[in-house]
């Protein structure tokens, strides 16, 4: 499902590369192949204080529906955000892993430290892209040195979530997914 969701996420930005906010296409799109006969593409706009604050690009909810080979109608939601025309994909990271997308979409004004840690925070609970995702956790924000912790859930008995780096100007340098944070 990964990789129709990239297929997907390329195609769209042709598609929507006209600023529709919904498209209806009659043909089958030739790049797509076997996810071919695009039918619907509506796409929503993420409205949270704490996007806006902390990152650069607009974040949309699309929902896209198809007819793939030998299957009824699929409908597939995706989130992601727009950067000087084209589509980068939102995703709730499965295991441990480098997020160059968050890097990308950071406003490269915002600083992050005490202060601002909290926005970071709720900015990642809503472009996240499952509401299950961040549960309730008694310190869901630390600072080990020049990393921040933002603490999604446990993974068995370890705590996971994002850990970004920052320089000593609190610009965000590196973002990655952990499933095992220190406790």
């Amino acid at each position: 499902m990964r990789l129709e969701r990239v297929c997907l996420t390329t195609v769209l930005l042709l598609v929507l590369s006209s600023g529709a906010s919904s498209i209806q296409a009659a043909e089958p799109d030739p790049i797509l192949g076997n996810l071919s006969n695009v039918t619907s593409v509506s796409k929503t706009g993420l409205t949270d204080e704490a996007i806006g604050r902390v990152f650069n690009f607009p974040v949309y909810d699309l929902v896209v529906e198809y007819f793939p080979e030998s299957v009824e109608r699929v409908t597939v939601g995706l989130r992601v955000y727009e950067k000087t025309g084209s589509l980068g994909l939102i995703f709730r990271p499965g295991t441990d892993q480098v997020l160059p997308f968050l890097i990308d979409m950071i406003d490269p004004a915002f600083r992050l430290t005490e202060t601002t840690a909290p926005v970071m925070r709720a900015a990642l609970v809503a472009i996240i892209p499952d509401d299950e995702f961040f549960e309730e956790m008694p310190e869901p924000i630390r600072s080990v040195g020049a990393e921040w912790h933002f603490i999604a859930d446990t993974f068995f008995s370890n705590l996971m979530g994002f850990v970004l780096r920052v320089d000593p100007e609190g610009r965000v340098i590196e973002a990655r997914f952990s499933l095992e944070l220190e406790p």
